[in-house]
């Protein structure tokens, strides 16, 4: 993925854009997140039946946590 070789190059924070609904939000990763835990995120987020709610949950439980998913 392109987007995250140039936020580790930069040093500049991970946006993924995610539109529910037809409300769309910006979820940021740190620019050393792993490539794994942003296709994850990205795999969950196109999870058929996905609400925002739910999505922001896992997004505050994947950046926080130490665990690497």
């Amino acid at each position: 993925m392109v987007m995250l070789q140039q936020a580790h190059d930069l040093r500049l924070p991970i946006p993924l854009k995610v539109t529910i609904n037809k409300e769309t939000l910006v979820y940021s990763f740190d620019w050393r997140t792993r490539e794994g835990v942003v296709k994850s995120f990205v795999e969950l987020a196109n999870t058929k039946g996905m609400a925002h709610e739910a999505l922001k949950k896992r997004y505050l439980e994947m950046v926080s946590s130490t665990y690497s998913y």
